[in-house]
């Protein structure tokens, strides 16, 4: 079964400034006996939807069962408040997956979507692409973008190379968000 914005609407309520989803009453024609619906009713209507899910790279994502397959929540809430799925990537601002409120989505490109990621925890130095370069004793500054990786030079103080780091990155249109220290 494919979700539309009415079927999803049909079944749970999503709060725009929680993120959260609730179960809604379920009618008839959703359950093959009177039983079944009452039951699932008594135990499920009113009460929050969806759970939390670990991948495997530790990211944690809410989910929302319905009709026996779980979707992705924030892909379920950006159908919900605009009633079109999501064409690209739905980018949670903070970095945060199971923050599915509106104003922390956003639907952008892959490329968009790898320019609001967290500090990778292998880095040595806290900041993206600010490694020492201990040939030359000073602090190497690169950064990729559209698939190209590009060297912004070598400086003497870390200080000056996270200040270029972070210019590079407003040049090219990176999230204020990009490389800071968060969670999951």
């Amino acid at each position: 079964m494919i979700i539309t914005a009415e079927v999803l609407k049909s079944c749970v309520t999503f709060n725009l400034s929680t993120g959260v989803f609730t179960h809604n009453v379920r009618p008839l024609e959703m359950f093959t006996t009177l039983r079944n619906q009452r039951k699932w009713n008594t135990r499920y209507a009113g009460k929050p939807a969806g759970r939390i899910r670990t991948h495997k790279n530790g990211k944690r994502y809410a989910y929302l069962g319905l009709f026996n397959k779980e979707y992705l929540a924030h892909r379920m809430a950006w159908l919900y408040h605009y009633g079109e799925q999501a064409t690209m990537h739905v980018d949670h601002i903070n970095g945060d997956g199971t923050d599915n409120r509106i104003v922390n989505l956003r639907n952008v490109s892959a490329c968009e979507n790898s320019r609001n990621m967290k500090v990778f925890s292998n880095s040595k130095t806290g900041v993206p692409g600010v490694s020492r370069h201990s040939q030359v004793e000073k602090w190497n500054v690169r950064i990729q973008a559209n698939k190209v990786c590009h060297q912004i030079g070598l400086f003497d103080s870390f200080f000056d190379a996270c200040c270029a780091r972070k210019s590079a990155e407003l040049r090219m249109d990176f999230h204020a968000n990009h490389g800071s220290d968060r969670s999951l």
